[in-house]
């Protein structure tokens, strides 16, 4: 399972708490890496946060 969410779009009356997931994130602490995607793009996205680049 990749992953558990509200799907993008969906709009349930009478309850404003329950929204999309837009994004999702992972952090590495231990190798100083953010990943991330989007729900409307199959990529996925890291970034070393030891570059200076």
């Amino acid at each position: 399972m990749r992953s558990v969410g509200t799907p993008l779009g969906v709009d349930i009356d009478h309850q404003p708490w329950v929204s999309s997931s837009v994004w999702r994130t992972v952090l590495d602490s231990t190798n100083r890496v953010l990943m991330f995607d989007s729900a409307t793009t199959p990529a996925t996205f890291w970034v070393k946060l030891d570059d200076s680049t």
